[in-house]
């Protein structure tokens, strides 16, 4: 293999690899859910909880619609994006429902329930554990939780009563308040639900005791608002983010179109074509070629049933046997018999018989075979050494004639 065809066949490589792992990506992120989600197995989703939930005989029903939630008082409504939902549909939801617990909300969420609650910014206090100093029962049952990520800590009015727990140096991380419109739980540490931190700490313990509260839960995942996008979760899906929509389809049309290429010209359909070769190549060189490359593959067998069927083939033609196929040994070796004088059983042995033992008996195989046409052709001719040799002759004038039903017309 040359230079160029390395060079086409590593571009090909590269193409198709290159197109497999664009339309796994797609696949990928097609089937991604936004963080927090209950049916998510990444790090940063929630289907770990969610299993938890159901074991502890709270049935979870996910929604992504708030105006479509049916909420009663034995409900208790998640949402992981409350700034995604408008103010009516929130009070709404905290009149209707049993609770209401708020993952991270801003300061505009809050205000549409009237709570004189301030959102401070995210906080850097990653990777520590927090105490509930608080009398709420589920903070208090959880005990310590551990904090791997950023959280949005709230600091509350002089005048709210309510119960703030997990305290930090800029305010409070879990905040439980009775509203106008609903019962609120604001939780800042998303941390606790997902699946990468769910067994830390008391963190399984406390997401179990904020939503455990009622026999069911609605789990609402806001989708974004027209005109924004959500952040990525995953350096694969800000990578997937950057592509545009119609890749996927792109991507797959390309990859039918590779295999139908390949297929095309791996495999060419229909009757092979002979082209002329660009010099003249005498008959003896091919023979000669051949010969060596079935010396070289030692290929005996092959070499002599190649030389018996030609022997054959041209047998039937010199006798006229147009009625005898060369594959009928038993005619053909009856009609060499009466035309050469020889023993029937010799001239069947040579047309056909076991392969030769090595390359001598190969050698000796093929004189045996020209000395054979040769006496067809010619029934005066002599074989060298014809005393000794593989058939007796028969005098000239004992030659019985070819048998009529083996006789064609010539």
């Amino acid at each position: 293999m040359n230079g160029r065809r390395l060079v086409v066949l590593a571009a090909g490589i590269a193409l198709i690899a290159t197109l497999v792992v664009a339309a796994w990506a797609t696949i990928v992120a097609s089937r991604s859910y936004p963080p927090l989600d209950p049916r998510s197995y990444q790090p940063d989703g929630a289907h770990a909880l969610a299993v938890l939930l159901a074991r502890h005989g709270t049935t979870v029903e996910r929604a992504t619609n708030p105006r479509s939630v049916r909420a009663d008082a034995d409900t208790t409504v998640l949402i992981t994006n409350p700034e995604r939902v408008d103010a009516d549909t929130l009070r709404q939801l905290g009149r209707n429902g049993g609770g209401v617990v708020l993952i991270r909300p801003n300061r505009t969420t809050l205000t549409a329930f009237g709570i004189d609650l301030h959102a401070a910014e995210s906080a850097p206090l990653e990777n520590g554990t927090f105490t509930p100093e608080c009398d709420l029962p589920a903070a208090r049952t959880a005990g310590e939780i551990q904090l791997t990520k950023r959280a949005t800590t709230y600091v509350p009015s002089e005048d709210l009563p309510a119960d703030y727990c997990y305290p930090t140096p800029d305010g409070y991380l879990l905040v439980e308040v009775d509203a106008d419109s609903a019962h609120l739980t604001v939780l800042g540490i998303p941390d606790v639900l997902s699946n990468a931190t769910l067994a830390d700490q008391g963190n399984a313990a406390l997401a179990l005791g904020l939503l455990t509260s009622h026999r069911k839960l609605v789990w609402l995942v806001p989708p974004p608002s027209p005109g924004s996008a959500p952040l990525p979760s995953s350096p694969l899906q800000a990578l997937v983010s950057l592509m545009p929509e119609r890749l996927g389809w792109a991507t797959l049309q390309l990859v039918i179109a590779v295999l139908v290429v390949a297929a095309w010209r791996g495999r060419r359909f229909g009757r092979l074509v002979p082209s002329r070769l660009p010099v003249s190549v005498p008959p003896a060189e091919t023979v000669v070629g051949h010969g060596r490359l079935y010396h070289r593959a030692r290929v005996r067998e092959a070499a002599a049933e190649a030389l018996r069927a030609a022997t054959r083939r041209r047998i039937v033609r010199l006798l006229g046997l147009g009625t005898a196929e060369p594959t009928q040994v038993e005619v053909l070796a009856d009609a060499v018999a009466s035309r050469a004088g020889a023993d029937p059983a010799r001239v069947r042995q040579l047309l056909t018989g076991d392969p030769p033992a090595s390359d001598h008996d190969l050698v000796m195989l093929g004189r045996e075979l020209a000395s054979l046409e040769r006496t067809v052709r010619d029934p005066t001719y002599l074989p060298p050494s014809a005393s000794a040799g593989p058939y007796p002759r028969r005098a000239r004038d004992d030659h019985p004639p070819i048998p009529e039903e083996v006789r064609s017309d010539r």
